[in-house]
């Protein structure tokens, strides 16, 4: 089994909503937040947006959510994010930074559209805003 394979085997059978994750959620700072998505969606590990095209053209299962893990300053520029908000306009994009993020001067310039927290901040009030945001509450 690959890397990629293993980060995909929270899908199931059953209609959950769907996730895709950008990055490597594998880090063990994002462990937690890799471990609140298993028990709360179906998640679809992608690197780039051609391949999260082809996987959600394939499955038929398009994210209602994309998470882009940012192991680094700089990883996920707007350039890179706004492929997958054009390919997948009514999903939401949210930002997890991840510690070598943090800071004033490393955390970059706010990206239009896009939630950003911190690796650290995953908690379950976090994971209720989730829910209310999957559900189109406010």
């Amino acid at each position: 089994m690959t890397p990629l394979e293993a980060d995909n085997r929270s899908q199931r059978s059953t209609r959950r909503p769907c996730a895709y994750v950008a990055g490597a959620i594998q880090r063990l700072e994002f462990q937690r937040f890799r471990d609140e998505l298993e028990l709360h969606l179906d998640f679809i590990c992608c690197m780039d947006v051609e391949e999260a095209v082809h996987r959600a053209e394939d499955s038929g299962r398009f994210p209602h959510i994309i998470f882009f893990i940012q192991s680094y300053p700089g990883q996920w520029p707007e350039s890179r994010i706004a492929p997958f908000q054009r390919a997948f306009p009514t999903a939401r994009a949210v930002q997890l930074l991840g510690s070598w993020c943090e800071g004033e001067k490393r955390t970059g310039d706010p990206i239009p559209g896009v939630f950003r927290f911190y690796w650290h901040q995953w908690t379950p009030a976090l994971c209720r805003e989730l829910e209310d945001m999957l559900e189109g509450r406010p």
